[in-house]
This record gives C-alpha cells, sequence and structure tokens, in this order.
C-alpha cells in the first residue's frame, strides 16, 4: 500500500513537472492581421509563411488579435525558445516578435548577426516609442541605445549553421518543402519603456520602414519582412 501511495506521488509530481515545463516552453502569438498597404503587402501577415516584402515604402500593421472581428487568433508554439536559441527566461519578457529574411548572407546583417537597420514604431492609440535599431551597434551598447530591445539574431539550423536556419524556420512553423536560408529574428519588450506600450490594446500597431542611409552609417538597412506578432496567452473560458 505504501508503495502504491509513492508510486502515485511519484506520478503526481513528474506530471506537475510536465505541465510547469510545458507552460514555461510554449508561447502564445498573435499575428498581424492588417496592413496599411495592399498589393503584395498583405503577405507580412499572419503566421510566417516565406513570403517576404520589401519596406519601401514603410508599412503599419495591426489587428493583432483582439477586435471582435480579428482574423488573426492567438496560435500556441512550443520551443520557440530552442528555435531562436535563446534561455526560456529571455524570450518570457519580449511582447513583440519579428522575422525577416536575410538571403544567403552567412549570419545575418550586422554585428549581431541579425535583422537589418530599421526604424520602428509602436503605438498603441495613446502612447508611441520609436526605436532606430542601427544593426551596428554593438550587443554590449543595446541596454543603453535600445532598452525596448530584448535580443536580436538569427536562426541556426540542425547543422549549427545560420544557413540552414531556414529549413529549421520552415519546419517549427509547418511550411514545406525545407528553405536553407538566413531567417533573423528581433524581439521587444515594451513595458521596458516609459510610458509602456500596451499591446493588448484594440489600437496597437507597429510601423517599420528601412533604416538605410546613404552614408551607410547604418548599414544595409533595408529588411525584408515575414511575419510580425505579439506573445498573449490563451483567453479563458
Amino acid at each position: 500500500m505504501k508503495l502504491t501511495h509513492e508510486k502515485s506521488l511519484l506520478a503526481l509530481t513528474v506530471f506537475a513537472v510536465l505541465c510547469f515545463t510545458t507552460s514555461v516552453q510554449a508561447q502564445v502569438i498573435r499575428w498581424a492581421g492588417r496592413v496599411d498597404v495592399g498589393g503584395d503587402r498583405v503577405s507580412i501577415l499572419h503566421a510566417p509563411d516565406n513570403r517576404f516584402i520589401a519596406l519601401d515604402p514603410p508599412v503599419t500593421v495591426s489587428d493583432f488579435g483582439f477586435n471582435p472581428s480579428a482574423l488573426a487568433p492567438g496560435m500556441r508554439y512550443s520551443g520557440l525558445a530552442r528555435l531562436l536559441g535563446l534561455p526560456d527566461r529571455v524570450l518570457a519578457k519580449a511582447d513583440v516578435i519579428a522575422f525577416e529574411g536575410n538571403g544567403g548572407h552567412p549570419g545575418g546583417a550586422g554585428i549581431s548577426n541579425g535583422w537589418e537597420s530599421s526604424t520602428w514604431t509602436f503605438s498603441d492609440g495613446i502612447n508611441s516609442h520609436t526605436i532606430r535599431f542601427n544593426e551596428l551597434a554593438s550587443p554590449s551598447q543595446y541596454p543603453t541605445l535600445y532598452p525596448a530591445l530584448v535580443a536580436n539574431g538569427s536562426i541556426r539550423g540542425a547543422d549549427g549553421t545560420f544557413l540552414s536556419g531556414g529549413n529549421a524556420y520552415n519546419a517549427f512553423f509547418g511550411m514545406c518543402p525545407p528553405n536553407p536560408g538566413v531567417i533573423s529574428y528581433i524581439l521587444f519588450d515594451l513595458d521596458a519603456v516609459r510610458p509602456a506600450i500596451n499591446t493588448a490594446s484594440p489600437n496597437f500597431s507597429i510601423r517599420v520602414e528601412n533604416g538605410f542611409t546613404a552614408d551607410k552609417k547604418f548599414g544595409e538597412g533595408t529588411p525584408d519582412p515575414d511575419a510580425i506578432g505579439i506573445f498573449s496567452s490563451c483567453p479563458s473560458k
């Protein structure tokens, strides 16, 4: 009887640990459901699909699933931190995630092998915050230059290289066939700025534009985004 009781406690403990682990490693993302420019720009909407757009002219995305008529429900993903090569605790800080294609670049753009230079404006309808991200800035400068920037980098594939990151990206988001190439990500924490930006507002929007400058002091500055989303939670019933 005692042995059975101990087995039951062990089983409950293991179950609790598994549930806790899953809750830590799983994230809900609401992808943008509306863009202010038509044509091929609509491919920036919804979950990643390997349809990249140019930011000329800039785009503003909104409707992240909080409006009654939203077309972008929350989607749950497990193992996202592992895909990005980040600790769970780092990913947990982020409010916004965005992916871009960096083609055949050996490891993304700039010093941190991530996103190309770009200007981001976040607004919740009341407050706004603009970040002029410079790919040539050292990651050690991020806390001072960009308090809202959580992480910036590129996905590594099964062979440990950035050039095969596209394969891992496709597999994770359920796309086929494999597509080798560099996929970069960037994460923002909008609670880290003052006043904080409310991503749960139905008026929340993100404007992204090229960071290119003629003197090239901001690097290439011509990103090609695939998808932009915000971290959320499943609604309780």
